[in-house]
């Protein structure tokens, strides 16, 4: 009888785990995953952090056994899981600070998504391609959460991520069979849409509510603070330092309204084009650049953000994307005939095949966007 409540009490305690798998759990904010993956990672030295950079670049040949060594297990598991969360990623960026805000979040990102092409070089190195194609598609759902917040700096963070990720799998995809070529394909169709750069340059007016908030404040203390911003403004800003003698003294109430609206104004002007295709929206970013090159507004000059090249860089991951859509779909078969049925996401020119006199080939761009850049994919190692 004692032995029987004994297994029954026991069995009671079990209960909970023998249930596990029927408890649901509400997704977690991939952010909170990241930064425990984050504080798991081991503290790197400048030279393991270069060559693990180097290596998810291709740069250099991906060691498994120095992975390895760095024992990152834990860091990578709870990457995965970050990056596989269908919640919502919210970095808890404080936007009431405007440009005092802090964005701790960004460099680890990039090191996370570092290491998570580096577990997919090491995979296919050692066969294991089925795992290697999942941790590519860790780093695209690594891209897409980096560039939640709703400024240029998380979208160039997503670009720059998701650029490296374009070019590791085309550095692979040739090697794989049609099937496989075809699978990582639907999977990358299915994956939510990256950030965008009007959404992104949006959250760029943060900077000018902060600033309508100073100008309500009670002097001094309105003053006070105005004197701080113009003072980081003629620090950080070439613009300002011309203009050194505007920032003498903090402007009148209204003085400052008036500048806050001409920039708002600009703001709107700037995130319709950001929407725009590129041959639309390119020409107006210049009309808009020249309007405020001659906008008799002192602040206007310096608060606009250069938004040209932003704006450009989304064109650019997308071309690339068409390039390896056109790899996945054709493999070595893909020729010169074949390239041409795909086109740029600027002015849709058809794409070409370049081959270089080593024998590799890359995919490459009718025109050189922007400022006389190549566009190019290169194609197997």
């Amino acid at each position: 009888m004692k032995t029987a409540l004994i297994l029954a009490a026991f069995a009671f305690l079990l209960l909970p785990a023998l249930r596990a798998d029927d408890t649901h759990y509400s997704p977690v904010n991939p952010a909170l995953l990241y930064w425990q993956a984050a504080a798991m990672l081991p503290h790197l030295s400048d030279a393991q952090a270069t060559e693990l950079r180097e290596m998810a670049s291709g740069k250099q040949p991906t060691d498994p056994a120095k992975l390895k060594a760095l024992g990152v297990d834990s860091a990578a598991r709870l990457l995965r899981r970050a990056a596989a969360s269908p919640a919502p990623c919210d970095w808890g960026l404080l936007k009431e600070d405007g440009p005092e805000a802090l964005m701790p979040h960004v460099s680890k990102i990039r090191e996370l998504a570092n290491l998570a092409l580096v577990e997919a070089e090491a995979s296919f190195a050692q066969g294991r391609v089925a795992e290697g194609l999942d941790w590519f598609l860790t780093a695209h759902r690594i891209a897409r959460h980096s560039g939640a917040g709703e400024n240029l700096i998380s979208f160039l963070v997503q670009s720059a991520i998701e650029t490296t990720v374009l070019n590791a799998a085309a550095r692979s995809c040739l090697g794989w069979d049609e099937a496989t070529r075809r699978g990582y394909a639907r999977n990358l169709k299915a994956l939510p849409p990256l950030h965008s750069s009007q959404e992104s340059y949006r959250g760029e007016l943060v900077l000018t509510e902060w600033m309508e908030r100073i100008n309500q404040l009670a002097e001094p203390r309105r003053t006070e603070k105005l004197d701080e911003v113009f003072k980081m403004a003629g620090n950080a800003s070439k613009e300002a330092a011309a203009q050194n003698e505007s920032f003498a003294a903090p402007m009148a109430q209204e003085t400052l309204r008036k500048e806050l609206a001409a920039i708002r104004e600009l703001h709107t002007r700037t995130e319709a084009a950001f929407g725009k295709p590129w041959k639309e929206g390119k020409p107006e970013l210049k009309a808009i650049e020249k309007d405020i090159q001659q906008s008799g507004f002192t602040l206007v000059k310096i608060i606009i953000p250069a938004s040209a090249s932003c704006y450009d860089k989304a064109f650019v991951v997308a071309t690339l994307r068409t390039m390896l859509d056109a790899a996945l779909e054709h493999g070595a078969q893909l020729d010169e005939a074949r390239a041409a049925t795909y086109h740029d996401a600027f002015e849709g020119k058809r794409l070409r095949l370049q081959k270089s006199t080593d024998g590799a080939f890359s995919l490459i761009a009718a025109e050189k966007h922007p400022k006389g850049k190549d566009i190019k994919l290169k194609l197997g190692r």
